[in-house]
């Protein structure tokens, strides 16, 4: 059934209404609206989140990234290993276009592996920058990762990091890592030498 009124002007409104038609909006409705375009992410920004935190699980393999309202979760994100072919949405991350789709509750991103960590960056810059949220936990697996350490700038201002491995992490990669963190940062490092 296709409608005969005209699309609604949202990004065309002055800032007040614009301001009480997005304070309308859920944390959900939010999120995707902000991914939808630059003009979207500002108007965005002109809201008062009720988002409260975001926690990241990177591996060699995988990435994962929770955004929450108290202890309610509102948005998952996960990047897929395969091409993706079929119902998907792109999305503009740092001039990079990324393969989107809906998979149940969790949006599955499709990031090329030569701009995976670019990426990754983004997503996690996007979040902080439009709601103004902190990371307050991240989850990184050492296991066949090698280049692990380069994902640690991008995460440097999280709460708590846990760094998990099949062998302890050597004492010149955890000083490296403490000095690319903020200095309040939780650090955990799984197994310890001791284990």
């Amino acid at each position: 059934m296709s409608s005969t009124f005209p699309p609604f002007p949202l990004l065309h409104l002055p800032y007040l209404p614009l301001y009480k038609v997005l304070s309308n909006f859920e944390c959900e409705e939010l999120i995707e609206l902000s991914i939808c375009s630059r003009r979207c992410q500002l108007a965005v920004r002109l809201t008062k989140s009720k988002l409260t935190g975001m926690n990241a699980c990177i591996g060699s393999q995988l990435f994962s990234l929770m955004v929450y309202s108290g202890r309610k979760l509102k948005s998952s994100w996960t990047s897929g290993l395969n091409e993706c072919t079929e119902s998907f949405f792109n999305v503009g991350l740092k001039g990079k276009s990324v393969k989107v789709r809906r998979y149940n509750n969790t949006l599955q991103f499709y990031p090329p592996p030569k701009d995976r960590k670019l990426i990754i960056n983004a997503l996690i810059d996007h979040f902080s920058e439009t709601f103004k949220i902190p990371i307050t936990f991240v989850e990184i697996i050492a296991n066949d990762f090698d280049d692990y350490l380069s994902f640690v700038p991008c995460i440097s201002d999280s709460e708590e990091i846990e760094f998990y491995g099949k062998t302890p992490i050597s004492e010149k990669d955890q000083e490296d890592i403490k000095r690319t963190v903020k200095p309040k940062t939780k650090l955990s490092f799984y197994p310890r030498k001791d284990e």
